[in-house]
């Protein structure tokens, strides 16, 4: 991942990177989560099948504080949890540059749709995403009525 984020820095025209199914960790990605937050050319980002897990997965919501380039971010299959969940639904309330994110799968270790409410209460005020990836979040028709009262 160190030498993913020199490429980062040192590539100034590098608008897309695809990083999928690579073995980078939740310390691959502080690093590229911080590496991101001086970025301002970097568009699109794609980790799927990264795991980063919970705690890098608040590492790429720090990252979406700061940076305001990116437009779409992938964290699906990253093994995120509740926290990072609801930390990256939090950020997007502020962050209008995120056009697209994908959140499929994360480790939800009992049924809980705390993570769907904060989804939810996103979409009513971000008008900038058009594309949210919610597969496998094992969502109820609660969760489901949420996100449709949210639309």
């Amino acid at each position: 991942a160190e030498h993913v984020g020199k490429l980062i820095q040192e590539a100034p025209a590098l608008q897309y990177l695809n990083l999928m199914c690579n073995d980078i960790g939740t310390n691959g990605a502080e690093f590229l989560a911080n590496v991101l937050h001086r970025n301002e050319a970097l568009k699109y980002l794609k980790m799927t099948g990264n795991k980063i897990g919970n705690t890098g997965g608040m590492y790429f919501a720090s990252m979406l504080q700061i940076n305001l380039a990116l437009e779409e971010l992938d964290l699906g299959d990253c093994d995120l949890g509740t926290q990072s969940l609801i930390a990256l639904a939090t950020v997007l309330h502020q962050n209008k540059n995120i056009r697209s994110i994908n959140l499929n799968r994360p480790l939800l270790y009992i049924q809980q749709e705390e993570s769907t409410i904060h989804i939810s209460d996103m979409i009513k005020v971000n008008s900038v995403l058009r594309e949210l990836h919610l597969s496998k979040h094992e969502m109820t028709d609660f969760g489901v009525n949420r996100l449709y009262e949210a639309l």
